[in-house]
């Protein structure tokens, strides 16, 4: 549980106190952003596991999990590509 806080917190400690490159610094802090969405997504590829619990399972509707972990990644590229487009990196 602990892993999205550490991953979060590692992010704004780059953007806020490292020193380094502007564009490093957010295409860093992008990717550490986004990996717990992506292992998270991926958790699916090991045998046995599901995205969801089986009471909350519904027929035929895609996993809240899966929907939230594709927004929150589409999110994140979307404030790269605004940041890329004003700082002209």
């Amino acid at each position: 549980m602990l892993l999205g806080t550490c991953l979060g917190l590692f992010a704004l400690w780059t953007l806020w106190v490292y020193q380094g490159k502007k564009s490093d610094k957010i295409r860093f802090s992008v990717i550490l952003a986004g990996l717990y969405w992506i292992t998270q997504a991926g958790s699916i590829l090991f045998p046995g596991t599901a995205l969801v619990d089986p009471e909350f399972a519904h027929k035929g509707q895609l996993p809240a999990q899966l929907i939230v972990d594709v927004l929150m990644l589409v999110l994140l590229a979307i404030g790269y590509m605004l940041q890329l487009k004003q700082t002209k990196i």
